[in-house]
């Protein structure tokens, strides 16, 4: 009696175990080992990175304008500007694309933007000699990238800058940056695509000049809030989240090509020119 006890209970034993082990092969959902601070912190770092025409592109590009260089081509970009002397607004247009839609790796992005060199009293003129200041506009922007893993496309953009300090070594950045996009992450067995709006409060970001010519934000804060509609797709149907994160990005510490994403009681590292997080791309 004893021995069909033993022999019946491992017999349940094993129908249990070998259960429990096919739903977690088979559950893509779970072997996506699916996040969303760390799908969170991938968006915002894209959104923020150089190369993809990011927030720090938009504060690099209200520098080097203030530095009078906006005219300037070059490094996959062309510009084009006219001035307007009725509101003494400057509108400028500027086109990027870094590779090619064929590679691996594609970045492709237009902004057009108004700025007003400011005098001592805050008075616009229309050049940048002698100015104190520049308040720097985006007032329209589409975009597309692609890496390995990764796809955005972005669907709607607007900021409001001020850079101070125009006639010192560094340049301080304050203002709003808003940006609306959908991100599509790949993996093995799960589509991860993250519809999200993002509001940024860039807080006394500091930077010596042109970010494309290796120089880097030193000190400053960006703070914003990440909401969004993650939507996870596998063969065996889809399932939706709604994520709404608070963040802080800090610049200065460590490699000065880093970032550091404070988000939802997590930290991550990410590369300010390409976007990509340590460890996640």
């Amino acid at each position: 009696m004893n021995l069909l006890r033993f022999s019946t209970l491992s017999a349940l034993l094993l129908i249990l175990v070998v259960s429990g082990c096919d739903n977690a092969s088979t559950d893509p959902f779970d072997d996506a080992n699916i996040d969303a601070n760390e799908d969170a912190a991938v968006a915002i770092a894209n959104a923020v990175a150089l190369e993809s025409g990011g927030a720090l592109d938009a504060a690099a590009d209200a520098v080097e304008v203030a530095a009078a260089d906006a005219a300037k081509s070059g490094a996959g970009c062309e510009y084009e500007r006219s001035y307007d002397e009725g509101t003494q607004t400057w509108t400028g247009f500027v086109s990027c694309e870094f590779g090619s839609p064929e590679r691996l790796f594609y970045s492709l992005f237009s902004r057009t933007r108004t700025y007003q060199f400011l005098d001592e009293s805050g008075s616009p003129q229309q050049y940048p000699e002698n100015a104190q200041a520049l308040n720097f506009a985006i007032v329209d922007g589409e975009g597309i990238r692609q890496r390995p893993g990764f796809s955005h496309e972005l669907l709607d953009l607007g900021a409001d800058l001020v850079v101070e300090g125009l006639g010192e070594e560094l340049k301080t950045v304050n203002g709003t940056y808003d940006r609306s996009a959908t991100d599509t992450l790949y993996t093995r067995n799960v589509e991860r695509t993250l519809t999200y709006d993002l509001a940024l409060t860039f807080i006394d970001v500091q930077g010596a000049g042109r970010v494309r010519d290796g120089n880097r934000p030193v000190s400053g804060t960006i703070e914003g809030v990440y909401e969004a509609l993650h939507t996870f797709s596998a063969p065996d149907g889809t399932r939706e989240q709604t994520v709404t994160r608070e963040f802080t990005i800090t610049f200065g510490g460590g490699d000065d090509r880093d970032i550091t994403i404070d988000i939802g009681g997590d930290t991550f590292l990410a590369d300010l020119m390409t976007g990509e997080v340590e460890g996640l791309d």
